[in-house]
């Protein structure tokens, strides 16, 4: 009633990358996946942990380059670096819920219809001239944690109370909303905030800020 499958690897190729030294462990009981883990380096050296435990109905992913991942796996070019994880669990209606803590700094470079936004939405307030330097001139906006909630239904994915917080720029973003990965829409409402205020996740309307940002 259990089989169980081990790989070790020199490398595999996935979306033309290659990843280096991959290893594979799957348990299966009565035919069904029990438990996973899988580990691979994505590049020299940055790696990839996905691991799955049914009992506890958690799957977990861990980098230690969040940005190199999404972008191995064509999710998004538009984050740097960053250190952490994601955890995912199923709920009624197979809704999937999702935490995500990544630390270290990391980057955000975002689009041009976005910089544009947020550069003519800041542009009359002295809280962000650093902010504003920084999207002109292309650098993004770099940041020390990110903490939040989120779930996944119908092509749906929602964010609830993600909190980014940043030394080097002097406040942080309270971010609720949700993207249509169907069709690429997007409705994401922000909260900009001296750093400090926040740290934990709780109503994003219960705190007070400096400014109000529409994505």
């Amino acid at each position: 009633n259990e089989l169980s499958i081990k790989a070790d690897l020199n490398y595999i190729n996935f979306n033309d990358n290659k990843l280096y030294k991959p290893t594979f462990l799957a348990i299966f009981k009565n035919n069904k996946l029990n438990n996973l883990d899988f580990y691979t380096k994505i590049d020299r050296k940055n790696f990839v942990n996905v691991s799955f435990d049914k009992k506890k109905d958690i799957s977990k992913i861990k980098s230690n380059d969040f940005g190199k991942l999404f972008s191995t796996i064509e999710l998004s070019n538009s984050i740097k670096n960053g250190d952490g994880s994601i955890e995912l669990s199923t709920g009624k209606n197979n809704t999937i819920s999702g935490k995500i803590n990544i630390e270290k700094s990391f980057t955000i470079l975002p689009d041009d219809d976005v910089k544009k936004s947020v550069i003519k939405d800041v542009d009359d307030d002295k809280n962000f001239k650093v902010l504003e330097k920084k999207l002109k001139k292309n650098k993004g906006i770099t940041f020390d944690k990110l903490v939040g909630r989120f779930s996944y239904l119908n092509d749906i994915l929602t964010f609830k109370e993600v909190v980014a917080s940043s030394k080097y720029i002097g406040f942080q973003i309270l971010a609720s909303g949700f993207i249509n990965v169907n069709n690429n829409d997007m409705n994401i409402k922000g909260l900009f905030m001296p750093v400090g205020l926040v740290n934990g996740l709780f109503g994003i309307n219960k705190v007070p800020v400096i400014s109000t940002i529409i994505f």
